[in-house]
C-alpha cells in the first residue's frame, strides 16, 4: 500500500485519500515497533491485485520471482479475515502522514551475492539515510529513528549524539547530506542537524516550523536546501541564515527527497506524483507530461550521468526524456508480493535503487539494463549511498548496514 513515511507512529489510523470505499486494517493488528505492516494482493474488482494498480505488476516484468506462501503470510498476520475491506484506489493513491510501508514481504530472487553485512554498534532503530566518503567508508554516516547518529570512522561505527536545549535528541531523521566542512542532518518537527568541529548542533529555528523534513541537499556554492511537508522548502545561506523558498506554485505537496548541485536547477519529489523543479529563482511543478501508470508517490530523486531518476511505490523508476518521464524497466515481483523503491543513487557506473523486503536493484550506466544486486536480507531498505567507483553502502530497518565492494 503507498504510505508516506517508513516506521511511522502505528497508534495513527490508517486514512486514505482518494479511496472510494472505507478502508479498514489487514488481518487485525497492524504495527510494531518500526510500524504497520500490509501483506498480501487481493483481487480488487477487475482492478488487478491489490498494491498494485492497473496491472503494474504484470507489465514490463523483465523478472517473474516466486510468490510468498500462505504459511507465511500466516505468519505475519496478513491472511484474510472478515474485517478485510479492499480499497478502491485511485490511479495515485496516497496516504495521511506519519505512514509507508515498511518490509512487506518479498519474492525469492535468485541472482549472484554482492552485499555483506557491515557491522556496527548494535544499533536496532531504523536507519533512513546514509552517506560515504569512499570505497573504504573511511568516513560515513547514516542517521535514523529516535534520534539515531553513527559515524563510522577508523574502521568501526560509533553512535554520536546531537543535543537540544542540554538533552539528547529523540527526533526521528530522515535526511542526510554532507559538504566538505559540515554534515547535515533532518526529520521530524522541522529539525536541522549540522556537524562541525565533531559537533552537532541544532540550525534553522529561525524558520519557526514543526513540519516533517525529509530530504536534505549540498550545493556546489555550500548553500544547502532542505525540503519536507506542507510544500517546504528552505535555503540555507552563507551566513547561515535559513529562508524559506517560494513554493506557491507547488501547492503544498509534501516532499520527500530533493537533488542537485546548482541552485537553478534543483528537483524535488513527493507525494502524489509531484515533481518540482527550480528555475529562474522560483520552484515550479515540471512541466514534462507523467503517464497515468506511472503516477504515485515518490520518495527518492537522484541525479547522474543519464539524467534525472526519480524512485517511489510499486517499483516505480521514472527518467526525464526530453518530451516525458519516460518508465525505467526495473524488476517487480507477481503478487502477492509488492515492491517499493524509497532509496535511490546515480553513480557514475550505475543507478541504484533499494527498497521493501530487502530489494536492491542495479542499472548499469552503459548497458541500461536492470539486474536484481541481492542484499541477503529480508529487512526493509531505505537509503543507499555511492562508495567509489563500482560499491555502494545501504541501510535500513533494525539497524542494517550493507555494504558492496
Amino acid at each position: 500500500m503507498p504510505i508516506d513515511n517508513p516506521g511511522a507512529d502505528s497508534r495513527k489510523p490508517l486514512l486514505l485519500r482518494g479511496a472510494q470505499r472505507p478502508t479498514k486494517r489487514v488481518g487485525g493488528q497492524l504495527g510494531g515497533r518500526f510500524g504497520r505492516r500490509f501483506c498480501g494482493a487481493l483481487p480488487d474488482s477487475g482492478r488487478g491485485w491489490l498494491g498494485a494498480p492497473h496491472g503494474r505488476w504484470l507489465q514490463r516484468g523483465a523478472l517473474v520471482a516466486s510468490a510468498i506462501a500462505a504459511s507465511a503470510l500466516a505468519g505475519l498476520g496478513c491472511l484474510p479475515t472478515p474485517e478485510i475491506h479492499v480499497p478502491d484506489f485511485s490511479p495515485a493513491p496516497t496516504v495521511d502522514a506519519g505512514t509507508m510501508p515498511v518490509d512487506a514481504g518479498g519474492a525469492d530472487l535468485a541472482m549472484v551475492a554482492g552485499w555483506t553485512a557491515d557491522g556496527q554498534i548494535g544499533a536496532k532503530d531504523t536507519l533512513r539515510a546514509v552517506w560515504a566518503a569512499d570505497a573504504a567508508l573511511s568516513d560515513a554516516y547514516a542517521i535514523g529513528h529516535n534520534g539515531l547518529i553513527l559515524h563510522r570512522s577508523g574502521g568501526a561505527w560509533k553512535q554520536e549524539t546531537a543535543q537540544v536545549a542540554g538533552k539528547p535528541l529523540t527526533t526521528n531523521l530522515y535526511g542526510l547530506a554532507a559538504a566538505p566542512d559540515a554534515v547535515y542532518a533532518v526529520g521530524d518537527a522541522g529539525v536541522i542537524l549540522r556537524r562541525a568541529g565533531g559537533t552537532w548542533m541544532q540550525e534553522g529555528q529561525e524558520l519557526a516550523t514543526t513540519a516533517a523534513l525529509f530530504g536534505v541537499t549540498v550545493l556546489a556554492s555550500g548553500e544547502v536546501i532542505v525540503v519536507g511537508d506542507g510544500g517546504l522548502i528552505a535555503r540555507r545561506q552563507k551566513t547561515g541564515v535559513y529562508t524559506a523558498e517560494d513554493t506557491l506554485a507547488l501547492g503544498g505537496a509534501n516532499l520527500r527527497a530533493v537533488a542537485g548541485t546548482m541552485l537553478d536547477g534543483l528537483y524535488a519529489v513527493g507525494l502524489g506524483a509531484v515533481i518540482a523543479q527550480r528555475r529562474t529563482d522560483k520552484w515550479q511543478l515540471d512541466p514534462l507530461p507523467i503517464d497515468t501508470a506511472d503516477r504515485g508517490n515518490y520518495y527518492a530523486v537522484s541525479q547522474g550521468p543519464d539524467g534525472i531518476f526519480v524512485a517511489g511505490e510499486y517499483a516505480r523508476v521514472l527518467r526525464r526524456d526530453v518530451a516525458k518521464w519516460s518508465h525505467e524497466a526495473a524488476i517487480a515481483p507477481m503478487p502477492p508480493a509488492f515492491t517499493h523503491f524509497f532509496g535511490l543513487y546515480a553513480a557514475p557506473t550505475a543507478l541504484w535503487v533499494v527498497g521493501s523486503s530487502g530489494v536492491i536493484q542495479r542499472r548499469d550506466s552503459v548497458t541500461k539494463m536492470w539486474a536484481v544486486d541481492p542484499s541477503n536480507v529480508t529487512t526493509g531498505l531505505y537509503g543507499i549511498a555511492s562508495a567509489g567507483a563500482a560499491g555502494a553502502v545501504a541501510v535500513g530497518d533494525q539497524g542494517t548496514v550493507l555494504r558492496r565492494m
